[in-house]
C-alpha cells in the first residue's frame, strides 16, 4: 500500500530540472545538426557537385564545337595573333575566387566546354627542399593563398593531356591550347625547375619545338602560325622563370622589368584588367594617377596587330575580402581592343557569359574582322629606360603607347 508521500506530485526544483535538461538537450542536438549541415554544405565534396551540376548547362554548347582544323583549312597559314581564343579564368575553384575549393574535377568539365587558354595561378606548397608547385588563388607578396585548399599543378597538366587532347571528351582536341602559368612562387628554383620536370612528363608530346623555346631567343613568335600551333600546347608565362630550368618551355612572357632591361626589341605580351582600358586616350588623363596607368583601346588595338593581350575580370589588389565573387564582363570592348584573350568565369553562367559563348558557338577560335597584317615597326625609343622596377601597369602603359 503506498503512501500519501509515493502519491504526492515532484516538487517544483525536479520538475523545472527536468525541463531545463530537455531543453538543454534539444538546444544541443539542434546544434550539432546544424553544424553537420554546415559542414556538409561546406565540404569540397558538396562544393564539387554544386559546381559541376552547373557546369551540364554548357553541354549543350558543346555540340555545336568543331575545330578549327575540321572548320577549313584556309585557316593554317594564319598568325595566331589574328584570332580570338575562347579562355577561361581560374577555371579550378568551384564558384567563389576566395575561401572555396580548388578542384581538378571542375577543371576538366570546364576544358569539355571548350575554352582554349586557361589561367594558372602557381604557388610554392611549403617552405624547404620537397617544395612542390601548387594551384591555388592569392598573393605572390607573402605567398598568400586564399582557398579553402591547393591543387597538384601536375594533376592539372595531366587533365589538359587527357581532357583538352583527346577527341573522345573534347570536340576542339585538334586545335592549340594556351596554357598561361601566372607564377608567384618568388623565383623559387627548386619549384619552378619541377615545373619543367612535369611540363615534360605530362605534356612534352604536345609542346612546340625548339625553334619557340627559351622565351622565344628566335624573335619569330608573334609571327607563329595556326599550322604549326594546331594539337600543340603554348607556354606563356609571368616573370620569374627567367635563368631557370623553366625558360626552356616558356614561348612568351609577359611584359616585365626583365623584358623591359633584356628584350626592348619584342613586343611582349600584355596582362591587362579589363578596368584597365578606357575608350580613347583622351579619358587616360582622367584615370591616371602615380602608382596605376591606364591603357586606350586603340592603342591596345594597334598593339594587338603585332603581338597579344590578355584581358583578366580579376580584381586586382583586393585584398583578403574583396574580390571573392567571380564577375564576367561584356566582351564587346575586348572584341574591339582586338585582345585575343578575354578570359570569362565558366563557373559563372550569367548574361555576358551566355553573350561569350554565343561569339564561341561554332568554334574556340574565331578570326578577327580587321587581320591587318601591317604591323609598323616601333621604335623602342620610350623604353630607354633607366628605371626598372616599375609595376605592371606602368610597363603595360609604356609598352602600349610608345610610338
Amino acid at each position: 500500500m503506498s503512501t500519501p508521500e509515493a502519491n504526492a506530485p515532484p516538487a517544483p526544483e525536479v520538475v523545472q530540472s527536468n525541463i531545463s535538461g530537455q531543453v538543454f538537450g534539444f538546444g544541443l542536438g539542434f546544434i550539432v545538426i546544424l553544424v553537420a549541415i554546415m559542414l556538409i554544405l561546406a565540404s569540397k565534396m558538396f562544393r564539387t557537385f554544386l559546381a559541376l551540376k552547373r557546369l551540364k548547362a554548357y553541354q549543350s554548347y558543346e555540340i555545336s564545337l568543331r575545330s578549327l582544323k575540321d572548320l577549313s583549312e584556309d585557316f593554317a597559314g594564319k598568325p595566331l595573333r589574328d584570332f580570338y581564343v575562347a579562355s577561361a579564368y581560374r577555371p579550378y575553384v568551384c564558384y567563389y575566387h576566395k575561401y572555396d575549393y580548388v578542384s581538378v574535377e571542375v577543371f576538366k568539365e570546364i576544358l569539355r566546354a571548350g575554352p582554349r587558354m586557361v589561367e594558372l595561378e602557381i604557388f610554392n606548397d611549403k617552405f624547404g627542399d620537397k617544395v612542390e608547385p601548387v594551384v591555388s588563388v592569392g598573393s605572390q607578396e607573402g605567398e598568400w593563398k586564399y582557398t579553402l585548399n591547393s591543387g597538384p599543378l601536375r594533376d592539372f597538366f595531366r587533365a589538359i593531356a587527357r581532357v583538352a587532347f583527346n577527341p573522345v571528351t573534347c570536340r576542339v582536341a585538334k586545335d592549340p591550347f594556351i596554357l598561361y602559368l601566372n607564377l608567384k612562387t618568388n623565383r623559387n628554383i627548386k619549384c619552378l625547375n619541377k615545373i619543367h620536370q612535369y611540363l615534360y612528363d605530362e605534356l612534352g608530346q604536345f609542346l612546340l619545338g625548339p625553334q619557340y623555346s627559351f622565351n622565344d631567343k628566335n624573335n619569330k613568335f608573334t609571327n607563329i602560325t595556326m599550322r604549326e600551333c594546331f594539337h600543340k600546347v603554348i607556354v606563356f608565362a609571368s616573370t620569374g622563370f627567367e635563368g631557370t630550368n623553366l625558360e626552356e618551355l616558356v614561348n612568351y612572357s609577359t611584359v616585365s622589368n626583365y623584358t623591359l632591361k633584356y628584350k626592348k626589341d619584342q613586343k611582349r605580351m600584355l596582362y591587362l584588367n579589363y578596368n584597365d582600358i578606357v575608350e580613347t586616350e583622351e579619358d587616360i588623363e582622367d584615370f591616371v594617377n602615380p602608382t596605376h596607368h591606364k591603357v586606350s583601346k586603340d592603342q591596345v588595338l594597334e598593339y594587338n596587330k603585332c603581338s597579344f593581350t590578355m584581358i583578366s575580370p580579376g580584381i586586382e589588389n583586393a585584398g583578403m575580402f574583396g574580390g571573392i565573387s567571380p564577375i564576367n564582363f561584356d566582351v564587346g570592348k575586348s572584341l574591339e581592343a582586338g585582345a585575343q584573350f578575354m578570359m570569362m568565369n565558366y563557373q559563372k553562367l550569367d548574361t555576358n557569359m551566355i553573350n561569350y559563348m554565343y561569339v564561341f558557338k561554332d568554334t574556340s577560335f574565331v578570326e578577327k574582322v580587321d587581320t591587318s597584317t601591317t604591323c609598323a615597326p616601333k621604335i623602342y625609343e620610350g623604353l630607354k629606360e633607366e628605371r626598372v622596377d616599375m609595376n605592371r601597369s606602368e610597363i603595360n602603359y609604356l609598352y602600349a603607347s610608345t610610338k
